[in-house]
């Protein structure tokens, strides 16, 4: 809504913080011309920059020009995006951002912070409808909590602005004028208008470009489970209870943890192994290189006992079927009994709730595999 403003220009999500600046020992000093050189060319060739639609060319100009530091680097980014849009002001809305408020206000004493606040329940429920957003209850509820404390500290800054979403979906212009109060900026009508982009392709970015509406508050009441809402209010409860979210559940038991924690690991797992294997498989064969890095991936995701090679490739044989879908329930039940016979059963016990959220059929088990 801000970027329909004829005075503001708030960008796509950047993910600055990602790519480049929790690199930034890796990439070096940008007072090196060689160092801006290699940052220049890995973050232009990322998807976020893509989906900013600028002249690659007088980006990377720009960019090596002016980019002498990550302070300079990141506002020139915003600045070019300001000037193709033919706009004077300039902001950036990658939610991850949150995280490094402290230090954006240190590089720019200025700056307004907007912090969009909404019900971490909602957010939950949303997120699992986002391609590539992490998909457990715990991950979501743990990314609500980190990006809301870490907007939160900079509350006490004169140019720190609360803005419910609630508040803002069910009296959008009443909010709009609050914000642009705060902006200094005049109130436009424009910012209500609905703008559409015929490039965009996903459902979940289409729905930003529609007018505003406040049919997805409260909707976690229809799309999360009793165990879902417990999690979540568990992880974010002191913190929901601030921003005026009141808990309605009651306090999860050990096994709704046990699960929760177990889709959690497979989720973090499942999506960085789907990133290892971009461009690195062909079929159903995968190579030993690729097999070796996954397991790292696992190995730094899940806090298991120490385990000999057997059980590695076991692991490994099982996140590699269930990822691409290779494997019958029956192949899958060999693989754990294997693990079993190995004689150490709490291993077991761990992929046996994972396999509770992949597969919901293996809770009709044999009693013997219990």
């Amino acid at each position: 809504m801000l970027n329909r403003h004829p005075e503001i220009a708030i960008s796509s999500e950047t993910q600055f913080h990602h790519y480049v600046y929790s690199r930034r020992r890796s990439f070096g000093s940008l007072s090196n011309l060689s160092n801006r050189q290699r940052l220049v060319d890995a973050y232009l060739a990322t998807e976020p920059i893509a989906k900013m639609k600028l002249d690659p060319r007088a980006l990377r100009e720009t960019l090596l020009t002016e980019g002498t530091s990550y302070e300079a680097f990141f506002v020139s980014l915003l600045r070019a995006y300001a000037r193709s849009q033919g706009k004077k002001r300039w902001g950036e809305k990658t939610p991850r951002h949150a995280l490094i408020t402290e230090t954006l206000c240190q590089w720019y004493p200025g700056a307004s912070i907007i912090h969009l606040v909404r019900d971490p329940r909602d957010v939950v429920a949303s997120l699992r409808r986002l391609p590539g957003a992490t998909h457990s209850v715990i991950g979501g509820a743990s990314l609500w909590m980190q990006c809301n404390g870490g907007a939160l500290r900079s509350q006490a800054r004169p140019q720190y602005l609360l803005v419910p979403y609630e508040h803002l979906v069910t009296q959008p212009e009443q909010e709009l004028r609050r914000i642009c109060a705060a902006l200094g900026a005049e109130y436009s009508p424009f910012m209500l208008v609905p703008d559409r982009d015929p490039a965009t392709v996903l459902q979940w970015y289409r729905r930003a470009e529609l007018p505003v509406t406040n049919e997805r508050r409260g909707k976690w009441r229809e799309e999360l489970s009793r165990e879902d809402v417990e999690l979540i209010e568990r992880i974010t409860g002191p913190l929901m209870r601030t921003f005026g979210y009141e808990p309605v559940g009651r306090a999860p038991s050990a096994l709704v943890l046990l699960r929760g924690a177990a889709h959690a690991a497979f989720d973090a797992v499942k999506r960085r192994a789907r990133d290892a294997f971009k461009g690195k498989k062909q079929g159903s064969r995968i190579s030993f290189e690729t097999l070796e890095l996954l397991f790292r991936l696992l190995e730094s995701e899940l806090v298991l006992d120490t385990w000999h090679s057997k059980k590695k490739f076991f692991c490994l044989k099982w996140f590699i079927a269930s990822l691409a879908q290779e494997l019958a329930i029956s192949d899958t039940l060999k693989l754990w009994d294997s693990i079993i016979c190995s004689g150490n059963k709490n291993e077991f016990v761990h992929f046996l709730s994972l396999s509770m959220i992949l597969y919901p059929g293996i809770l009709q088990l044999n009693p013997k595999h219990a």
